[in-house]
């Protein structure tokens, strides 16, 4: 590449960042083509737009075989959505969730008890003539099926049978249509759903609707016409909801924490790696813009989790620019070319880095799988960050340091700092197996702390785990605990109300019930009840989680963490060797320890979101580690022998430090942000992540490698009791 031409590739660079930053900032029209904000395009989680999540589970009858279960779960989703549609809710959305669930999303809504008692209630199915009178309702039906006139097999038909007060009702307005062919209208739920003519009386209480289109025509048909109550039981085993408010100030508040953090972090690159660091802006740049439109352009929902994952990936795209970048100076200190040690430097980094990232990759995938609710949000922006900053550093980064190249700038002090060959760097060597026993106590004194406190009180678990409900209300104003309790105890025996931000009340209750009014009516009676003592309180944010839901989370959680481990270990022994996934799964269950002992020892209330924490920390740990254990492989090359395994950690650990300690800052430059700045479901999260982030630097370097020693010294005790 020509001069002429790397100045003329930056340009073009800095254009189409611009040109795409706009477009997905504020929009555009060229012509006849609309271009959206990405704003406006990219689909929002009920918690960046508040509304009503609800999970329910049909219960399947002994005698019913599995075709026509799912056949009225089908049913029961159109009268659902019949309901919902008639009441104004049009953007709410109805999907099967495995075999036997229905998950329930209805965005911006207003009061959620109203919207959670529509979805219960029966359904009112009427028979209506041509002046709008009443013939009969749903009740007046004995039963209704589906079938073929004549047994033809040619003409679907649905066959109905009235019980003897709506058959003398239907004789007498049959009897006055027919002469003129009029239509009787069948309607649910304000909705009409057949209107056929009426050819000649209907006087026994026998007829029939006919000609269906097909049979799965009739067959729905005959559902929704006995649907006087849903077709089949719905148990609803998990229901939130969010205030609109509360999701405008939460997606406000995390993309300007996101900001603040990206800001921090891209100064924090140019400071450290100077000319570099401006190539690693760039890219990242490019990396927000990529991940962005993808997450647009595939219809991901994003959630508050998910702004996290996009957050976590831009610290983690980081990770691989600075272990290029140690690398390029390692090369340049040797008396290498810049040009040279470019080439040099990401050809050995590149594995190091496919490696690391693959090992995050696993755990993304798991919480794919494994994740509930909002939690899938995070683990696909997790997976789309890992892929997309992998290409930003390997091939973006190397594409701009080459263009650097040919514009001739070779002063490699213009590119980093501490690489100039003239002065070679003279670290002193970490004396870290020296001082293991006493680094490795520091962590089983927290991790002891933890577990005499486990046995004590246990974990401040949320309803996640425990199920149950939690309010939260914004009182408005500062207020009196007891006021509150007052009020809870007229409706639950067993709760618990909490002072949150001064000027809310956290409440949470295992079970209400009312001989008179159903759970959603008393929630509402209770919101009423508060609001009559602090005028202007109101329901912010309501969670309820059924005995069902909890028990799947708490074991999907710990089939997840097992899950990834597994994997993890499995891939460590494939490109390194068995030893190293032992010591590398003990770093792993270090942090997973000093992270539950740290929410213990600060009472931190665990929930779903702490378990996407943790797996997130399993693959971060985990990709730490795997940096050290590289340069250890490396190193061992040239230092062979058991007698040298210490010197050989050390020396590694000190060489791979700076890379430990760059990646661990930039990636809590945006994390912190999001926990200072963050709403309280997003610091639930945070927080882990910043234990984890901190406890997984601390065991690569400190946990991991000294193990790496150890366990190889007891394989070779082993070895020479198996000879002998």
């Amino acid at each position: 590449m020509t001069k002429r031409k790397s100045i003329i590739s930056l340009i073009i660079i800095f254009i189409l960042i611009g040109v795409f930053g706009y477009w997905g900032i504020f929009g555009t029209t060229i012509g006849k083509y609309d271009f959206k904000s990405l704003g406006s395009t990219i689909q929002q989680g009920l918690d960046l737009r508040g509304g009503v999540y609800a999970l329910y589970e049909a219960k399947q009858p002994d005698d019913m075989e599995n075709t026509e279960f799912s056949t009225k779960l089908s049913t029961a989703i159109d009268i659902l959505r019949t309901r919902l549609d008639s009441q104004g809710y049009t953007e709410a959305t109805i999907a099967r969730e495995g075999s036997n669930r229905l998950r329930i999303e209805i965005p911006e809504v207003d009061d959620a008890n109203e919207v959670l008692s529509i979805i219960g209630k029966p359904a009112v199915l009427q028979f209506i003539d041509p002046d709008g009178t009443v013939i009969m309702e749903g009740s007046d039906i004995s039963y209704a099926k589906a079938g073929y006139v004549d047994g033809s097999g040619q003409q679907a038909a649905v066959f109905f049978e009235l019980k003897s007060e709506g058959a003398a009702a239907f004789a007498e307005a049959t009897t006055r249509l027919a002469p003129g062919y009029e239509k009787i209208y069948i309607v649910l739920d304000g909705e009409t759903i057949s209107e056929p003519n009426v050819k000649t009386p209907i006087l026994g209480g026998n007829g029939q609707i006919s000609p269906m289109e097909n049979i799965d025509a009739a067959i729905n048909l005959a559902m929704l016409i006995e649907s006087g109550a849903l077709p089949l039981e719905l148990d609803q085993l998990e229901a939130r909801t969010i205030s609109a408010t509360l999701g405008v100030n939460a997606l406000d508040s995390s993309l300007l924490a996101g900001l603040i953090g990206i800001i921090a972090l891209f100064i924090f690159l140019i400071l450290f790696y100077r000319l570099s660091g401006v190539v690693a802006d760039i890219a990242l740049s490019i990396y927000l813009l990529i991940v962005v439109y993808i997450i647009a352009i595939a219809q991901i929902q994003l959630t508050l989790p998910g702004i996290a994952g996009i957050i976590l990936g831009v610290g983690m795209a980081v990770d691989a620019n600075v272990i290029i970048y140690e690398r390029i100076k390692e090369e340049v200190r040797l008396g290498k070319t810049f040009r040279s040690a470019v080439d040099a430097g990401f050809k050995k980094a590149v594995w190091t880095i496919l490696d690391a990232n693959i090992t995050t990759l696993i755990a993304a995938v798991v919480l794919m799988f494994f994740g509930a609710g909002q939690i899938k949000g995070f683990a696909y922006t997790l997976a789309i960050g890992i892929g997309v900053s992998v290409f930003t550093a390997l091939v973006i980064s190397r594409w701009l340091l080459k263009i650097l190249i040919t514009l001739n700038i070779k002063n490699t002090k213009v590119y980093f700092s501490g690489a100039d060959p003239e002065k070679p760097a003279r670290e002193k060597t970490m004396k870290i197996m020296k001082n293991a026993p006493i680094l490795v106590s520091i962590s089983g004194i927290i991790i002891a702390a933890g577990i005499v406190i486990l046995v004590l009180s246990g974990f401040n678990l949320g309803v996640d785990f425990t199920g149950g409900t939690i309010l939260t209300v914004d009182i408005g104003q500062e207020f009196e605990t007891a006021n509150i309790e007052t009020v809870v105890e007229k409706y639950a025996g067993d709760y618990n109300v909490a002072v949150s931000e001064d000027t809310k009340a956290v409440i949470k209750f295992q079970h209400i019930e009312s001989d008179t009014l159903d759970e959603n009516a008393v929630r509402q009676n209770l919101i009423d009840d508060i609001a009559a003592q602090y005028p202007g309180a109101q329901l912010e944010d309501q969670a309820k989680v059924g005995a069902i839901a909890s028990s799947e989370l708490m074991r999907n959680a710990f089939i997840s963490v097992l899950i990834a481990c597994v994997f993890m270990l499995f891939y460590i022994w494939i490109r390194f060797e068995m030893l190293s996934g032992i010591a590398a799964l003990v770093a792993l269950l270090h942090d997973v320890a000093i992270m539950c002992a740290v929410v213990l020892i600060l009472r931190v209330q665990i929930n779903s979101a702490f378990i996407a924490a943790v797996l997130t920390i399993v693959g971060y740990s985990i990709n730490d580690t795997i940096v050290v254990f590289d340069r250890i492989r490396e190193n061992g090359k040239r230092m062979k022998g058991s007698s040298l395994r210490g010197q050989l950690v050390d020396k590694s650990v000190t060489e791979t430090i700076v890379r430990s300690l760059n990646t661990s800052i930039t990636t809590l430059f945006t994390i912190t942000a999001l926990y200072i700045l963050g709403v309280t479901s997003i610091k639930e999260f945070a927080l882990p992540l910043i234990v984890g982030i901190l406890s997984g630097t601390y065991s690569s370097i400190f946990i991991a490698a000294p193990f790496w020693v150890w366990i190889h010294k007891i394989d070779d005790n082993r070895k020479k009791k198996y000879k002998a």
